[in-house]
């Protein structure tokens, strides 16, 4: 919301009049929550991605693994995706898949992928189910048994619904209800409660399979 963006604008600006030129990680997150807030998706991911280049000023995605990245430069680069992702824009997705290779590969702390890891998941399956890409979706289902993932019930409480109905788009009917369910009583543990009963009767719209 644009009242929500001035708030955020205005508190920036204050925490940059307090910096100097030695406090970088102050600088990097006021640009990283002014441009997290911008109402126009576009523009927040450019604006994100030079928050990014304050600390890493020749960064590009196909480099990531070059770097041992902080916990801020990861989360500028989680909603800089997932921003990308908003603009319904394919290289969001494709950044996406290189951000989880990533965190597969590096050595991160287990409390900071903990943290972040949920992120980018949640966000891949989001955009390929808005992309029809169910085939693909359906692949990320392996990462739901992830210590990571289980610690962070909002976030796979929608990748186990946006997988529920992938796997009934590409006829794995006999799947659907299981990851269904878990998703549908995830969502009321979360307080979701209209989410989860419209996930519901989007499973028996579509599939015509009944949850319990």
């Amino acid at each position: 919301r644009s009242s929500d963006f001035l708030t955020i604008q205005n508190l920036t600006e204050k925490i940059l009049q307090l910096c100097d030129d030695n406090d970088t990680f102050y600088k990097q997150y006021a640009a990283y929550k002014k441009a997290n807030y911008l109402p126009d998706k576009e523009k927040s991911a450019e604006a994100l991605l030079q928050a990014l280049r304050i600390t890493l000023p020749d960064f590009t995605i196909n480099d990531i693994y070059k770097y041992k990245l902080s916990w801020l430069e990861l989360t500028i680069l989680n909603n800089y995706c997932d921003a990308l992702c908003n603009c319904l824009s394919f290289k969001g997705t494709l950044d996406l898949y290189k951000l989880l290779e990533y965190y597969d590969l590096s050595n991160l702390d287990i409390l900071e992928k903990k943290r972040l890891f949920s992120i980018p998941i949640c966000c891949l399956s989001s955009a390929l189910y808005r992309q029809k890409r169910f085939s693909e979706l359906v692949e990320l289902l392996p990462y739901i048994s992830s210590p990571t993932m289980k610690c962070t019930l909002q976030f796979i409480s929608v990748v186990l619904a946006n997988c529920a109905q992938a796997l009934g788009e590409v006829q794995h009917l006999d799947k659907v209800p299981l990851y269904a369910t878990y998703a549908y009583y995830n969502l009321f543990i979360i307080n979701s409660i209209k989410t989860a009963e419209s996930l519901k009767k989007w499973i028996y719209d579509d599939f015509k399979i009944i949850l319990l």
